[in-house]
């Protein structure tokens, strides 16, 4: 099962998949500039045939991702992503993509086997189904409205400034890194809609400044 989040965590693979294969075929479309995480599951094959000879599989072994937009990286549920027949597996897709587009994949792997369950064989293959799709930065939901917060400096050094409309409460502001993950900050209020985020102590990079439904993306330099 794929499922859009937006933090990069263990991924669960799908109990219920019994047929061997790639589930489903389509990930979730990805923004620009925005969190991302979406998990596949994988069940490997138990059988094929090589030159008219049954040929059991051992197990498969994902070797590398290939075409993945800048900014997402893949994480198996075991660090060797060893996939074995009769037991669903997963990898999980994370990061914040940088460039939008649409990248097909290839996931290249290599199949561990016996020829009539005694003489070793070893195949490489790459599987092509797969297309990871990230939409530009006009079609992401940022909440630049005319109640949106706002920030500023962007770039930022050591203060970044949050300015609110009455519509915003700062006790529900959350600042995340580019992985989606929360971030501790200092926050200095000034009123009930102006306060200050100092961020000397962020490692630079992309981070994002959200309340309730409204997203800012910001840069510490």
């Amino acid at each position: 099962m794929i499922s859009a989040n937006v933090a990069f965590a263990q991924c669960t693979p799908d109990k219920d998949i019994t047929v061997p294969g790639f589930y489903p075929a389509t990930f979730p479309e990805a923004d620009q500039d925005k969190p991302y995480s979406a998990t596949t599951t994988i069940l490997s094959i138990k059988d094929t045939t090589v030159f008219g000879q049954a040929v059991i599989i051992d197990s498969t072994v994902l070797k590398a991702v290939l075409g993945l937009p800048p900014g997402i990286t893949h994480q198996c549920l075991n660090n060797s992503c060893v996939f074995f027949p009769s037991q669903p597996s997963c990898v999980n897709f994370a990061g914040t993509p940088t460039k939008a587009g649409t990248y097909p994949l290839k996931m290249v792997i290599t199949i561990f086997a016996k020829i009539g369950g005694t003489i070793p064989y070893n195949r490489v293959d790459t599987v092509r189904n797969f297309t990871m799709k990230v939409n530009g930065m006009n079609s992401v939901d940022f909440a630049n409205t005319s109640d949106a917060f706002e920030i500023m400096p962007n770039p930022v050094n050591d203060k970044l400034f949050v300015n609110f409309g009455d519509k915003f409460s700062v006790k529900n502001t959350m600042i995340m890194d580019a992985m989606g993950r929360s971030v501790e900050v200092i926050i200095h209020s000034q009123d009930d809609t102006h306060f200050v985020i100092d961020t000397r102590l962020l490692t630079p990079g992309i981070y994002f400044c959200s309340n309730g439904n409204s997203v800012k993306r910001f840069v510490k330099i």
